[in-house]
């Protein structure tokens, strides 16, 4: 292994020269030929840490089959094959600001073209443009706020040796698919796809979340009504105000009889 992490480094030098050069007087055809090394080198990267999570989870599987509390070290190798990726995205990640901004821009260009009446093919091609570059941008925002919220669940549902020991068979399959090579990532989206597809899906506030008794709570732990309960509220107070209002109509009318 360390022959092949000497490769790895010894390409990485190749790649990043090639880069910088390539940067340096840009082309399609340079720039394409480039893109085509960077990628032969990620499936190299891709290839030795596929290898360190596949010697990692085979650990983690044999300390979870031995119905024992994982010791510090074997939760760090639990942590590295569900999600050192994601740890290691969003850490090197500085973008995301620039990337919300982007997005903000690209909705006020197409904001711009909400009140014309018509539009021309000039239009249409600036609109195609603009679209197609949200969405480059909108799916690095995507992978982030995946990593992200992997990276939440993940401490939040395996934090101590009991909820480790509840979810023990859960982890064995979740681990050995990481060591088939299942995408993870896209296993998760695909669920996605198909609940919006078959159910919708709400957006909600992202510190809050909503029992089976149609509460939510907030991050305080502090409970709020839920949406549901607010609409009745609010139809039950405008009833309560048009009442009002009639009352007070007739007592005009009673006042002006006189």
């Amino acid at each position: 292994m360390s022959d092949s992490m000497n490769e790895v480094v010894e390409r990485l030098k190749e790649v990043t020269e090639m880069l910088e050069k390539g940067l340096k007087n840009p082309s399609y055809l340079k720039l394409a030929k480039i893109a085509f090394d960077v990628n032969e080198f990620s499936a190299t990267v891709d290839a030795y840490t596929a290898y360190d999570r596949t010697e990692k989870g085979k650990k983690v599987i044999d300390a979870l089959k031995e119905n024992r509390s994982l010791t510090p070290r074997e939760k760090n190798m639990l942590r590295d094959v569900l999600i050192g990726d994601a740890i290691y995205y969003v850490k090197m990640e500085a973008n995301i600001e620039d990337w919300m901004d982007e997005m903000m821009r690209h909705i006020r260009i197409l904001r711009s073209y909400e009140k014309r009446q018509k539009l021309d093919f000039e239009d249409m091609f600036e609109i195609s443009a603009t679209v197609r570059d949200m969405e480059n941008v909108l799916n690095d925002v995507i992978s982030y706020f995946e990593a992200k919220d992997r990276i939440e669940r993940f401490n939040k549902e395996y934090r101590t040796n009991e909820a480790i020991e509840k979810s023990r068979e859960a982890l064995i399959e979740l681990v050995q698919k990481c060591i088939d090579g299942v995408d993870l990532r896209e296993e998760a989206m695909e669920k996605l796809r198909e609940k919006i597809a078959n159910e919708g899906i709400e957006l909600k506030d992202e510190n809050e979340r909503e029992t089976e008794f149609g509460e939510t709570y907030d991050e305080e732990g502090e409970s709020k009504p839920s949406h549901e309960k607010i609409k009745k509220e609010d139809e039950k107070e405008n009833e309560m105000q048009k009442a009002h209002k009639i009352v007070k109509i007739k007592r005009k009318v009673v006042k002006a009889s006189k």
